[in-house]
C-alpha cells in the first residue's frame, strides 16, 4: 500500500466526490484539511505528543515509528525520508494523530 494508488495523488488529498478519501492507503479517520478537503488519518487510534517536544527529524521519526506496529515501521520511514522536512511532518499527520 502506498500513497498515489490513483485518488490521493500521493498527497493525501483526495478529488473524490464528497471530499472523502477513499484510497487503498488511508485506513483511518477522516481529517478536515486547510482547503476544506478531507484526508484520513491512517492510524487514528494512536496519538503521538509533538507540542514542546525535541523537533529534529531523528527524534519525530524515533517518536512515531515506535508507535507504529513493527511491520509498517519501515515503510513509515522511507515515505518519510523521502523529501524534505515538511514532508516529514506531513507524513507523520497522514499516519498518526498528533497532540
Amino acid at each position: 500500500m502506498k500513497h498515489g494508488d490513483g485518488r490521493c495523488g500521493g498527497e493525501g488529498i483526495c478529488a473524490d466526490a464528497g471530499n472523502t478519501c477513499t484510497c487503498t492507503c488511508h485506513a483511518g479517520s477522516p481529517r478536515r484539511m486547510h482547503d476544506g478537503m478531507t484526508a484520513t488519518v491512517r492510524h487514528p487510534e494512536i496519538t503521538v505528543p509533538m507540542v514542546g517536544l525535541d523537533g529534529n527529524a531523528f527524534a519525530i521519526l524515533g517518536r512515531v515509528s515506535g508507535r507504529l506496529p513493527f511491520e509498517e515501521r519501515d515503510e513509515f520511514v522511507t515515505e518519510a525520508t523521502s523529501s524534505d522536512y515538511n514532508h516529514l511532518l506531513a507524513t507523520v499527520m497522514d499516519w498518526v494523530e498528533t497532540a
